[in-house]
């Protein structure tokens, strides 16, 4: 591996309650290109990416309300800095929501 990798933790924050979760309600991170995610956990999961490496954090939800389902999804796009500090919080919903925050990566500004 190589030394300057950096560990980057994707940690859900917060999941529609039982009651209001209509369907799959996740978020999870990728590389740009790839086909599949990494995803959240409460624990927090854990991705090695290089610096600068420019990443896709994405989370969807579907939500039950009073008279209809609602489906929501936002992608964003990261760059890898490694350091823990730099953190990115996704967050889709209404009224229920699916949170996660992804430390070691900062939202890209060509995004």
């Amino acid at each position: 591996m190589n030394a300057t990798a950096a560990t980057l933790t994707l940690t859900l924050t917060e999941t529609p309650s039982r009651s209001k979760a209509a369907g799959p309600c996740w978020a999870g991170v990728r590389r740009t290109g790839a086909d599949r995610y990494t995803f959240a956990t409460t624990a927090g999961a854990e991705i090695t990416a290089l610096p600068g490496d420019t990443l896709t954090l994405a989370a969807a939800t579907k939500v039950r309300h009073a008279t209809r389902t609602g489906s929501y999804r936002d992608d964003i796009t990261v760059i890898v800095t490694g350091d823990p500090a730099d953190t990115v919080t996704i967050r889709v919903g209404s009224a229920q929501y699916t949170a996660a925050t992804l430390t070691g990566a900062r939202v890209s500004e060509n995004a």
